[in-house]
């Protein structure tokens, strides 16, 4: 699943925060948002591979890409 800049995300849940992660653990970036996150833009990190955590209210969910 590489990826350039845009992550769009469908889910049945309202995912209202994202976390990125470099492969050290640390957060590279966060997105808030009162309603559902659709998209994120990863226009600012550099190339490799990353981990992000989709928040909702009741669940929380790891997912691995690759930035071009």
């Amino acid at each position: 699943n590489p990826t350039k800049d845009k992550i769009f995300i469908n889910t049945e849940q309202f995912i209202n925060r994202v976390e990125v992660y470099d492969p050290n653990g640390r957060i590279v970036e966060e997105f808030f948002d009162e309603q559902d996150i659709e998209f994120i833009n990863l226009k600012r990190l550099s190339k490799g591979f990353y981990i992000l955590k989709l928040i909702s209210q009741y669940h929380i969910e790891n997912i691995r890409i690759i930035k071009n």
